[in-house]
């Protein structure tokens, strides 16, 4: 869902409007969208997908992480998500990072509801990282 009378932002102006807006958002060509809430298949779904890259993540061949919803992903200058999974390598993140500059894996978790609802739905998300799972 758009938000009402928002001006166009960049990343970085998103992030610095995200921290005075409580919520979950994302940020999609500009435009501010407000994070629906999720179904308990939705949520399972990608919480079996987090324990399953968890439990692989320590036979890499280089030290790699794995983080669940809430960090971002900045995709180009006017959009940045926040998948349901992902997977970053080598320097371990400090814990006050809020993004994720070149993650190895991504993974969305689309729902019938969302896929409905959610107008960026309409297109496949194609995100900067070397390997990308929409389930």
């Amino acid at each position: 869902m758009t938000l009402p009378n928002m001006q166009h932002m960049t990343v970085d102006e998103y992030f610095a409007w995200a921290e005075r807006n409580p919520g979950r958002y994302e940020l999609h060509r500009g435009e501010v969208y407000k994070k629906l809430p999720q179904a308990v298949g939705h949520t399972m779904a990608k919480g079996a997908i987090y324990a399953a890259l968890f439990a692989a993540a320590p036979a890499c061949e280089r030290p790699c992480h794995v983080l669940g919803d809430g960090i971002t992903v900045r995709i180009d200058e006017t959009t940045a998500y926040e998948p349901d999974t992902l997977v970053y390598c080598e320097q371990k993140l400090p814990n006050s990072a809020i993004e994720v500059p070149n993650p190895a894996v991504v993974v969305e978790v689309l729902s019938p509801w969302v896929l409905q609802i959610d107008p960026r739905s309409s297109s496949p998300v194609i995100f900067a990282c070397r390997a990308s799972l929409i389930i």
